[in-house]
């Protein structure tokens, strides 16, 4: 009868009489004891050898139904060499024939010498059939008869096979959303539920080989990254041994292992429900600050920062999304470039957390931003619109943002070559307005929005371009080469590194914010000094901001009077009285306004030979060609023994009267603010707005450069209060109109420049290739690329489904 079902589904009758004839022998499941055995060999044979899935499907039916109404010759067919006959076989329903089988076989009482045999041959099975459905199907058949799982030793090396075996199965491309879902099922229920009881049961020493295992694929380059299947299993890992673990690797491994296997971590992320992965993400990031391994977190969170925001809007993964993207933003102090990668996506992420109604995410995100935007002041442009979509939720309390202040600092400092690391800014594009940014070097914008508003001042520039320097002029030197840079680079951002060895005073200290008027003050002191000009002959800084006053002493007894000139490339301007609103007219007005001298203030004069009170008056005798005002906002302050700021807003006009000796009157247009955000000058933000020849106004952010308006920054105050003007330039009306035309650059300065594009094309070439063989790699190894408007990641509010999934076998 055997052979009669063997040749009939083999033959190429119509599948309806097949069909029938398989249903004639079912009826004959009661038979003799040999044609049952013979029956259940062919069946199993069938199973194992035969390709077409219909008449695999055939032989199953007959095999489980002989089985079931004979068990007694079923027990005496099912023997050790069956069970290996079905390990060994490659057919997709061996592993499901074996399930069948054991199931008849529950009270048998070789039951537990089949088991046996599963045990030993298990590391085998995985090793030699390294597909999903098969891996799958046998952790499911595993966990179903848990009698055969392999055990003492045998048990990690197990554990291990099925890790590596995981790291090489992904989702066919193509496959849709229905398939997402059975391979999402199928390793977190079937092959993560087995190793979950695994890894409850067994000794910390199997664990631990497990987690090396795992370390170790991901850690290691290959041409293809492994499966983020991965991210399925590692979820189930007992969390005791996050932080030794972790900090073992970290004390290894090589930078490039660990942005390897951080990398890989992060990815994980988006597998669906996945549990405890940001739990090792953070551990890691954590280890590698206690080990001032900076260059690490440097380039993670400049390399992952997007990848890691763009899995917020999937609900089912958020909260673990969360909790990385806050340790990535909130540790990274030294630079805003991550979070302001991800600023222009904030309004529309607020807009999809309240319609996702969940607003504990929604209250944290918000806390979130309110600490960064404070952590990173002095980006109007870019927080405006953050303002404005969170303007009608609560606003975070102080409290809350100094207590998230405290979470995730990095510990230790960046010194020496790790704070090189945070120089370059990762391919910044080209900013529209054709300008370029300076690079932040550490706490060098009061450097860079300096010379930002020096290269955008017509006549100094020209003037330095035009001077014929050598390195001895070194300030000069540095500055020309500066603005060549600042002229024809293609970078979107120059690190002056050059010209802050050549421009920082001996006094100020690397690293540490420093006040932007007094570095001002000793350029043009130092540029002065350089050109040594004759007596006959002004420097190139006079003849730009020099200006004379004439100071008039009265004395209030006899009335002579006595007059000296003060030269001054800058006008310091106090407070009347501290009032929240003032007009930059008021303050000029209370500058020149006469000043009684008594006390221990009192003036000599020379006809009464004694000290004697006296009238004090100021007046412009000439006026600069630029007038350069300082607004005096710093102060000493005994209670925080800090230069503590004036906060108010000081209104300043585009169009500046300047009243000059008899009676005179110099009419100036503005050019330049600088802009200080915080509350001291020894830390806070410092950025410029400068006037271009064809009158826009383009904002200088130290890397960021971007088109602005003067109705939009001299309002800044009021919508960020610590945002306020500091230094301002004025021209001469006369001299903002004319010949636009710059100064042709030295041959020498062009070719250096020219030198530097090169690399430049060849740095931007060479990252292409590297995004490009990446992307290759990790093309196939994401769900990303399939979730989309309807169908999010397999259980969001998109898809549905995973939520309700058994939560181990199925």
């Amino acid at each position: 009868m055997d052979s009669i079902l063997t040749a009939m589904l083999r033959s190429t009758q119509p599948e309806a009489m097949k069909s029938q004839f398989v249903r004639k022998i079912l009826s004959l499941g009661k038979n003799s004891p040999n044609n049952v055995l013979q029956m259940l060999n062919a069946c199993l044979q069938g199973v194992v050898s035969e390709s077409d899935a219909s008449v695999r499907e055939k032989y199953q039916t007959v095999y489980l139904c002989w089985a079931e109404h004979n068990i007694e010759q079923f027990t005496q067919f099912f023997t050790a060499s069956r069970v290996n006959d079905l390990l060994e076989s490659s057919s997709p329903d061996s592993i499901s024939l074996l399930q069948s089988s054991f199931s008849f076989l529950q009270e048998s009482p070789h039951f537990y010498t089949l088991c046996s045999v599963v045990q030993a041959r298990a590391v085998q099975v995985v090793r030699l059939h390294m597909d999903f459905a098969t891996v799958s199907r046998f952790c499911r058949f595993l966990n179903l008869n848990r009698h055969c799982i392999p055990q003492g030793v045998h048990t990690a090396s197990f554990c291990v096979a099925v890790i590596h075996a995981v790291s090489t199965i992904f989702l066919p491309k193509g496959e849709g959303y229905p398939a997402m879902l059975a391979f999402v099922e199928g390793v977190t229920n079937r092959i993560g539920g087995l190793l979950q009881h695994i890894w409850l049961t067994v000794d910390d020493g199997s664990v631990a080989q497990c987690l090396h295992s795992i370390l170790s694929i991901i850690s290691t380059e290959s041409e293809r990254d492994p499966s983020f299947a991965l991210g399925g299993i590692v979820q189930f890992l007992p969390t005791k041994f996050v932080a030794s673990i972790t900090a073992k690797t970290v004390a290894k491994d090589s930078d490039a292992s660990m942005m390897s296997a951080l990398s890989r971590m992060i990815d994980w992320l988006a597998w669906p429900g996945a549990r405890n992965i940001h739990l090792w993400i953070i551990a890691f990031l954590q280890s590698l600050a206690k080990a001032n391994r900076f260059g690490v977190l440097i380039n993670i969170t400049h390399e992952k920062i997007t990848t890691v925001y763009d899995k917020l809007q999937y609900p089912v993964i958020q909260e673990g999304v969360f909790a990385v993207l806050s340790h990535l933003l909130l540790s990274f102090r030294s630079s805003p470039l991550p979070f302001h990668k991800i600023v222009g996506s904030v309004p529309a992420t607020i807009t999809q957390l309240e319609t996702q109604k969940n607003h504990h995410l929604l209250e944290s995100y918000v806390h979130l931003l309110h600490c960064l935007m404070q952590m990173h002041p002095g980006y109007p442009d870019l927080y405006e619109p953050i303002l404005e979509a969170v303007k009608h939720l609560p606003v975070s309390s102080p409290d809350d943002i100094q207590r998230l202040m405290r979470q995730s600092k990095w510990h230790g400092s960046l010194t020496g070559s790790a704070r090189d690391l945070v120089l370059p800014e990762f391919s910044l594009p080209k900013s529209e307005t054709g300008r370029t940014g300076l690079v932040n070097l550490g706490n060098t914008c009061f450097m860079n929005s300096v010379l930002q508003v020096l290269f955008m001042t017509r006549g100094l520039r020209h003037g330095v371009l035009d001077v014929a320097t050598d390195r001895k002029m070194k300030v000069l030197y540095r500055l020309q080469e500066l603005f060549a840079f600042l002229t024809l680079s293609q970078r979107a951002a120059y690190a002056p590194s050059a010209c802050l060895e050549a421009t920082r005073p001996s006094w100020f200290a690397r690293g540490c914010q420093q006040d932007c008027s007094e570095y001002l003050r000793f350029v043009l002191d130092q540029l002065h000094e350089e050109e040594n000009p004759s007596s006959s002959s002004s420097s190139l800084v006079q003849k730009c901001f020099g200006g004379r006053l004439l100071n008039t002493y009265t004395c209030s007894v006899c009335g002579r009077q006595s007059s000296h000139t003060e030269n001054f490339n800058d006008l310091p301007l106090a407070f009347p009285e501290l009032t929240p609103n003032s007009q930059l007219e008021d303050l000029l007005t209370h500058y020149l306004r006469p000043e009684i001298l008594k006390g221990s203030n009192r003036y000599h004069c020379e006809s009464c030979q004694e000290l004697q009170e006296a009238e004090r008056s100021v007046r412009i005798e000439q006026a600069p060609q630029y007038l350069i005002l300082t607004l005096l906002r710093f102060s000493y302050s005994a209670k925080t023994q800090s230069r503590a700021k004036i906060l108010s807003d000081v209104k300043y006009p585009s169009a500046l009267t300047l009243p000059v000796l008899n009676d005179q009157e110099e009419a100036y247009e503005l050019t330049s603010v600088i802009v200080h955000s915080g509350t001291s000058s020894e830390s806070g933000h410092y950025y410029a707005y400068a006037r271009s020849e064809d009158d826009r106004w383009i904002l200088f952010n130290d890397s960021r450069v971007s088109f602005s308006s003067f109705a939009s920054f001299s309002s800044v105050t009021s919508k960020f209060a610590k945002d306020t003007a500091y230094v301002l330039v004025y021209a001469k009306t006369s001299s903002c109109h004319g010949n636009h035309r710059d100064t042709p650059l030295h041959a020498d300065l062009v070719s250096a420049v020219e030198k530097d594009n090169l690399l430049y094309v060849q740095e931007e070439e060479a990252a292409r290739e590297r995004e490009m063989r990446q992307r290759e790699k990790s093309s196939s190894n994401s769900f990303s690329s399939k979730w989309n408007d309807h169908n999010g990641p397999p259980g969001s509010c998109g898809g549905g489904g995973f939520g309700s999934m058994p939560r181990f076998v199925c």
